[in-house]
């Protein structure tokens, strides 16, 4: 499995420059430290060797002003006895006038190699300034060098290896271990996306089946309505006729006078009123023709009665020819009747608008006043219908959105996507 990081790349990168820089330290710094201190060392021998020569051929010249430049051998043999050492393979002695005196023996002047000069001061009483010539063997500083080289280039090359390899090796198995980890991580993301799925699916099933059971019990809930309104109708409401006819004619045949009279007026009264109010209840259990003339129609109807029985001026404006399953329609019936009543009775509207639209993306209702408005945190939604209006949108399976401001109107807005108008026409065909 591919690396989720590559971590091994990016500290190979860091490392390499590391690991070099402590190779060239160690392979390069360490030899030229110690070269530079055994030069060093070197150079105080071939100074401290060129003094005491330099002493030597002072108390040779003062022991013997005239005779030493010709006895050269036996001051050379007085320099060999003095200082055998086997660093240096080379003594001249330059007198002051320049001449040259080599009292290197035969074994020194056949020493191989670099050969690294000092030169020391001599002064020659009576011949002015001279000087005292030490060469000293490089070979033995070379080898030691080349030695200390191949030590320390050898300890670079496994510092080197141990910094880059170290770190490498372990962020190779700390990625190994992440990439099991993710596998498992994967494994068990899929199972859980799996089961998620399916819960998905359970509940979409579950919420189809609630809107299917909400749209059939709208459709009991109307037929119920209807059932109770035809029995007032044709009870409450022939006998509340009948007995408004026989008070009628009590009043008209009979020769009523005074208190009487007067009580049988009230009577007719009362009647009427109940009629009407038996009429009205009847028509807001059962839409009069609702499903005859479809919910536009219907909605601009009952704006047209609002408007004739409060002189409120109600617009109503109605848009698109699709057809609307019938649960939908009672819905978008009943919450424009209940936003209405509640703007004609409480909201002190002075100027009321209804808007349907009925497009293949679905059914969208508006109910819009400019009346005082209230603070949705303060008022209960009961008292206002509000709870069983979203109640009612939500079980279909749409939008119940009310926007409301103290002073600044009420509006009241309901959608219906394409896919829950769907869903109702295919519970209720």
């Amino acid at each position: 499995m591919t690396h989720p990081i590559d971590l091994s790349r990016v500290l190979r990168a860091r490392l390499t420059p590391v690991a070099v820089m402590v190779l060239a330290v160690v392979w390069l710094a360490i030899p030229l430290g110690w070269g530079a201190l055994r030069v060093g060392e070197l150079r105080a021998l071939a100074q401290s060797t060129g003094v005491e020569v330099a002493d030597l051929v002072q108390r040779e010249v003062s022991t013997r002003p005239r005779l030493w430049r010709y006895d050269t051998i036996k001051l050379a043999e007085h320099v060999r006895n003095h200082l055998a050492r086997p660093d240096v393979v080379s003594l001249v002695v330059v007198d002051g006038r320049g001449v040259a005196l080599d009292v290197t023996s035969s074994a020194q002047e056949q020493a191989p190699g670099r050969i690294l000069w000092t030169r020391v001061p001599l002064t020659l009483p009576g011949e002015g300034q001279g000087a005292v010539w030490v060469g000293l063997s490089a070979g033995r500083l070379l080898q030691g060098a080349l030695a200390q080289g191949i030590v320390f280039g050898l300890l670079g090359l496994a510092l080197a290896w141990l910094i880059r390899t170290v770190p490498l090796l372990t962020v190779r198995r700390a990625e190994e271990r992440i990439s099991g980890l993710v596998g498992e991580l994967d494994g068990l993301n899929q199972t859980l996306a799996a089961r998620v799925a399916a819960a998905v699916q359970a509940l979409e099933a579950s919420q189809a089946r609630l809107r299917e059971l909400a749209a059939r019990s709208v459709g009991l809930q109307e037929e119920e309505r209807r059932r109770i309104a035809l029995d007032l109708h044709d009870g409450l409401g022939q006998t509340l006729t009948g007995l408004r006819l026989r008070l009628q004619v009590l009043r008209e045949t009979s020769d009523l006078a005074g208190a009487t009279r007067q009580a049988t007026d009230d009577m007719l009264r009362l009647a009427d009123e109940s009629i009407e109010e038996t009429r009205r209840t009847v028509r807001r259990l059962a839409p009069p023709l609702l499903s005859e003339v479809g919910l536009g129609r219907a909605l601009q109807r009952h704006c047209q009665a609002l408007h004739d029985g409060t002189g409120l001026p109600v617009q109503c404006a109605v848009e698109g020819t699709t057809q609307v399953p019938a649960a939908i329609e009672v819905a978008c019936f009943r919450i424009a009747q209940e936003a209405l009543t509640n703007a004609a009775r409480h909201a002190e509207a002075q100027r009321i608008q209804v808007q349907l639209q009925t497009t293949e993306a679905g059914v969208e209702l508006t109910v819009r006043d400019d009346g005082q408005g209230f603070d949705l945190q303060k008022v209960s939604g009961a008292g206002l219908g509000l709870v069983g209006m979203r109640e009612r949108v939500e079980l279909l399976g749409g939008r119940f959105e009310i926007d409301a401001r103290p002073g600044a109107g009420t509006r009241v807005h309901v959608v219906f996507p394409a896919a829950v108008v769907l869903s109702a026409s295919e519970a209720n065909p």
